[in-house]
C-alpha cells in the first residue's frame, strides 16, 4: 500500500457588492468607500489545487523531518483583474501564481510568477519623508520551474515605479527565498 491519496480543489470569487449588500452594511453603519465601488469591477479570484499522497504509516508520518505529506502537486492561483483597494496599502491589480511538488516530503520543484500594480499608495509616512506623492509599483516575479534545494530558492524579482517622470525609479535584481519547515511533535 502506497498511502492514502486525495485531491482538493477551492475556488473563491470575491464579487463587487451590490446594491442590495451595500444596503444591508449600511444598516450596520459599514459604508464601502466610493473609492472601492469607483476600481472594483470584475470579482477577484483565488484558486487552490492540490493533488497530494500521505505516507503509509503514522510513524513515517510523525517522525521524518520534512513535510507531513509523502508526495504532491499544488498550485495556488491569485487573479485581481481590476483594482481592489488594500487598506492602508493601495490598489492592487495583476495575477500570482505559486506551483510546488512535493517529493518525499520535501518540496522537490517549484514555480512562481507574478505580474502586479500597487497604485493609489497609501503610505502617508513614507510620502512625507520623501516629501513628494508617491508613484504606483510595478511588481514582476519569475522563476523557472527546477529541482532545487528548498532551503535556497533564487527568484528574480523587478520592481518598477509607474512615474513616468526622469526621476523613476527602476529596480532589478535577484534575492533568495529561505523556507525552513520545522516539525514539532504531537
Amino acid at each position: 500500500m502506497d498511502g492514502l491519496h486525495g485531491k482538493t480543489e477551492l475556488a473563491l470569487a470575491l464579487s463587487p457588492p451590490s446594491g442590495a449588500v451595500q444596503a444591508f452594511l449600511a444598516d450596520w453603519q459599514l459604508v464601502v468607500p466610493e473609492q472601492v465601488l469607483s476600481q472594483f469591477t470584475e470579482p477577484v479570484q483565488l484558486f487552490v489545487q492540490g493533488d497530494w499522497q500521505l505516507p503509509t504509516s503514522a510513524t513515517a508520518q510523525t517522525s521524518a523531518p520534512g513535510l507531513p505529506l509523502q508526495a504532491g502537486d499544488f498550485r495556488l492561483l491569485l487573479r485581481a483583474p481590476t483594482p481592489v483597494l488594500i487598506p492602508n496599502l493601495g490598489l492592487l491589480k495583476g495575477e500570482a501564481d505559486l506551483q510546488l511538488k512535493v517529493a518525499d516530503a520535501s518540496i522537490n520543484t517549484w514555480a512562481a510568477s507574478a505580474a502586479l500594480e500597487l497604485t493609489e499608495l497609501q503610505l502617508p509616512t513614507l510620502a512625507a519623508q520623501l516629501n513628494q506623492p508617491l508613484p504606483g509599483i510595478r511588481v514582476k516575479l519569475d522563476t523557472a520551474a527546477a529541482e532545487l534545494n528548498p532551503t535556497s530558492l533564487p527568484l528574480q524579482l523587478s520592481l518598477q515605479s509607474l512615474d513616468v517622470t526622469p526621476q523613476a525609479l527602476q529596480l532589478q535584481g535577484s534575492a533568495k527565498l529561505m523556507l525552513h519547515w520545522v516539525r514539532t511533535p504531537a
